[in-house]
């Protein structure tokens, strides 16, 4: 394998070190609490009908309680959702994860996953998101993006690198 240019290595650095605070974050959002598996595949159940919104697929279900932080990959598929529900304007259909510190909590958040699985408003700014509406600060007379053009630059790119290998 052909080596980094140091801007490149740098630059890969950052990620890493994005990812892995942005890692950290989730980890340290996640309640800790005693779960049991038929709580936490309740709400799974429930995730599951809201990610295919999301082009995402469905979360798998867990083989046994928890007895502490819930995992932090469940934590982000979660937050994700509540996260787009606040942004679709439903704040009252939202949900802090961080505050589901037993079965309570989950089922507070499972009611929630299951209205906004069947909400038209939350699909329908889902559908919005996805087909990437004009941002307002984007004037009208604009030219329109040129995807084959972007492509070329792409393909030039790419030959380049593969040059310096």
């Amino acid at each position: 394998m052909a080596e980094l240019l140091p801007q490149e290595e740098a630059l890969m650095s950052r990620a890493r070190e994005a990812e892995s605070a942005r890692e950290g974050a989730f980890e340290e959002m996640a309640p800790t609490g005693d779960f049991p598996a038929g709580d936490l595949n309740a709400v799974v159940d429930s995730l599951n009908q809201v990610l295919p919104m999301f082009k995402l697929p469905a979360y798998p279900p867990f083989a046994e309680d928890i007895d502490g932080p819930l995992p932090s990959e469940f934590v982000q598929s979660l937050s994700m959702v509540a996260d787009s529900a606040d942004a679709a304007g439903l704040e009252r259909l939202s949900f802090d994860v961080s505050t589901a510190t037993d079965s309570a909590g989950l089922e507070d958040i499972q009611a929630r996953l299951d209205t906004l699985a069947g909400n038209q408003s939350f699909k329908t700014f889902l559908r919005s998101e996805a087909q990437g509406e004009v941002p307002s600060d984007v004037p009208e007379d604009a030219p329109p993006f040129d995807v084959a053009a972007a492509q070329d630059v792409a393909a030039v790119d790419e030959s380049l690198l593969m040059e310096r290998m």
